[in-house]
């Protein structure tokens, strides 16, 4: 009898230890889903643990909501530090500085914060590449850099380019764009909002304190020329102490040629570009008060005319590498702009103007 007793009670008692590993191994997997999901979102989100398994919770474990979530609580709280912070002094960051794809343009932006140690900080870092990609890729940039093309018209030989500054309240509507080699942004996210952000992360006050471009418009070229204007105008760029791509001290300039050299030579035009960019480490390093002689100011020196400088890279001048790189692409190669920003600078946008 206890034998037949046992029996019937084997299958139900193996049946409940079942079911309960079942529900135990369901928790267990939901668990390691939502221990998942935190290690994501602090990664990607640099939130603290708190927070972000807070975000988990209320989202109850899903990804997309909990990311939502903490994007909405960075912006509240960081605007709410924002309004605490504002009155502090923001004197170090870095200023950033991007070609545009065209070749023919380039941007400088300077964003701030207190310290040194948060401006070299991942976040803060960040925060100026995405700031630096959402505006040169933006229509403000080839809007800006049409009228500073029209404005030098009107005043000037038609080859001078010079910078222009931009308005960073109207920027900050911008959507934000993520850096090259970023997934891109889900939803809409005005710049505002990712300086909101990082004000939340970082405890200091950001700002945004300024940008300008310089640089000859795509749809200037093309009616002027009848060619894409990379064909004819390269922008070097440097940017001295800091990261890649950013310092505190950056600097442009607009190399022209009359005419484009015929026919195509990769290597010439990797030349050109290299001496672009060596040229913009002349402007950063040595700090030139003019191009040339054309738009010197009165009691300027002859060593403080970019062309007149020794060529920190090579022999003789720079004018000399100018002329000794145009003759090897049976052409005329011209400095045409310049532009020299210091990290907490006066807003001028530096000299640029026209020079043979």
């Amino acid at each position: 009898m206890w034998g037949r007793r046992l029996r019937h009670v084997a299958p139900a008692a193996t049946a409940a230890l079942d079911g309960g590993a079942r529900r135990g191994l369901h928790a267990s997997r939901a668990s390691c889903s939502r221990v998942a999901v935190i290690a994501r979102l602090r990664k990607e989100t640099q939130c603290s643990m708190a927070k972000v398994r807070q975000a988990v919770e209320a989202a109850a474990g899903d990804y997309d909501a909990a990311r939502r979530w903490l994007d909405a609580d960075l912006v509240t709280s960081g605007r709410a530090k924002s309004a605490k912070l504002g009155d502090r002094a923001a004197n170090e960051g870095c200023i950033a500085v991007l070609r545009h794809p065209s070749g023919a343009l380039g941007l400088v932006a300077e964003v701030n914060c207190e310290t040194d140690f948060v401006a070299k900080s991942d976040v803060f870092q960040h925060l100026v590449r995405q700031i630096g990609t959402s505006v040169l890729l933006s229509d403000a940039v080839e809007a800006a850099s049409a009228a500073a093309a029209d404005a030098a018209d009107a005043t000037t030989a038609s080859t001078t380019v010079r910078a222009r500054e931009l308005d960073v309240e109207a920027l900050k509507t911008l959507p934000t764009l993520m850096p090259p080699g970023e997934p891109p942004l889900l939803e809409y996210k005005p710049l505002s909002d990712s300086l909101a952000e990082a004000v939340g992360k970082l405890g200091e006050n950001v700002v945004w304190r300024r940008a300008a471009v310089l640089g000859v418009p795509v749809s200037t070229q093309r009616r002027a020329t009848g060619v894409n204007n990379d064909a004819r105008v390269s922008t070097g760029l440097h940017a001295h102490g800091g990261d890649a791509g950013s310092g505190r001290v950056a600097g442009i300039v607009v190399l022209q040629e009359t005419p484009p050299q015929a026919p195509p030579s990769a290597e010439l035009d990797q030349a050109k570009q290299q001496l672009a960019d060596r040229i913009a480490a002349q402007v950063v390093g040595m700090a030139p008060v003019a191009i040339g002689e054309t738009d010197a100011p009165d009691g300027a020196a002859p060593d403080d005319l970019l062309l007149n400088q020794a060529y920190l890279f090579g022999d003789g001048s720079v004018s000399d590498q100018l002329l000794a790189l145009g003759s090897r692409r049976q052409s005329t190669l011209t400095v045409s702009g310049m532009l020299r920003w210091e990290l907490g600078g006066s807003d001028s946008t530096g000299p640029s103007s026209a020079a043979s």
